[in-house]
């Protein structure tokens, strides 16, 4: 048997107050003398026997009242087998683009992070994945900072990727017991099926979820033109916010080259063309300021 709260089985020196006031009679009674109690010594005898079984009664219900007071609280309960197995335990944890979204607690990455740190025991040994860094056999002291300045990044891992490369982190050994956990938005393009099981693995999913689930996204770019000297640069945009107009910037490398204004139709959707000269070669990017993510 064990005990959810054993420090509480410290309260069991209380039995000793019952006890003690049962051994050491606090009452003083004062004798009264009478002129002849010769008749009534036999009923004497008997009421002293019928209260020091009384009290013995009394004292066995306080102590058993008290002792039920003290397991109660201190909830025992029986082990399973299981308990005494070696406990391995595999994370996921989700730092792509999306986990930029806002929260009460920062973006989604940080509070997961945060939740990590106040959750995990420090001294348990576990291995930490993510999209595209590796932590194994690790404490979590030993990623602390690693995990306070994780980067976000564009590559993320599929949902039957994730459990593939979970396995890997798992021991051969059947007996123990192991313990898989996700942590992220999951956005419905990680395809999460009921079939994808990876057997005696327990697994569990952590969803978080932003504040604002606004979305403008680059949905294509493309070249809709070429002339002699220029080319155009068409790039079709979506929203699912109440948007009227959202900056679009176009870069060669990090230097700003062009920027305007997408307009959204009633359809929530926009076009907008740059135009590039044709005899010089640019390292494009396009970038967009979503409602709180980049």
């Amino acid at each position: 048997m064990l005990f959810k709260y054993p420090e509480l089985l410290w309260a069991f020196f209380l039995l000793l107050i019952p006890i003690l006031i049962h051994l050491f009679q606090l009452r003083r009674f004062k004798k009264t003398p009478f002129t002849n109690v010769k008749l009534l010594q036999k009923v004497v005898a008997q009421s002293r026997k019928s209260s020091t079984i009384k009290k013995w009664l009394l004292l066995f219900s306080r102590v058993l009242v008290l002792s039920g007071l003290i397991l109660a609280f201190s909830q025992p309960y029986f082990a399973k087998e299981s308990a005494s197995y070696a406990k391995e335990t595999v994370i996921y944890l989700d730092n792509s683009f999306s986990m930029q979204a806002k929260t009460e607690n920062g973006t989604l990455l940080q509070d997961a992070v945060q939740k990590l740190l106040q959750g995990l025991p420090k001294d348990n040994t576990f291995s930490l994945f993510t999209n595209d860094k590796v932590f194994t056999n690790i404490t979590l002291m030993d990623i602390r900072n690693e995990l306070l300045s994780l980067p976000y990044t564009y590559s993320q891992l599929g949902f039957k990727d994730i459990l593939l490369k979970a396995k890997n982190f798992f021991s051969e050994d059947e007996k123990s017991v192991k313990y898989l956990v996700l942590v992220s938005d999951f956005q419905n393009r990680t395809a999460i099926q009921e079939s994808d099981t990876l057997g005696n693995i327990q697994t569990f999913m952590v969803r978080l979820r932003a504040e604002n689930l606004d979305n403008t996204v680059l949905d294509s770019a493309y070249i809709a033109e070429v002339n002699a000297a220029t080319i155009d640069l068409s790039v079709n945009l979506t929203t699912t916010a109440a948007l009227e107009t959202i900056p679009v910037s176009l870069y060669n490398d990090d230097k700003l080259i062009a920027k305007t204004a997408a307009t959204f139709d009633k359809n929530r959707k926009s076009n907008v063309v740059f135009t590039l000269p044709s005899n010089e070669v640019i390292r494009g990017k396009i970038e967009i300021s979503d409602i709180g993510l980049p």
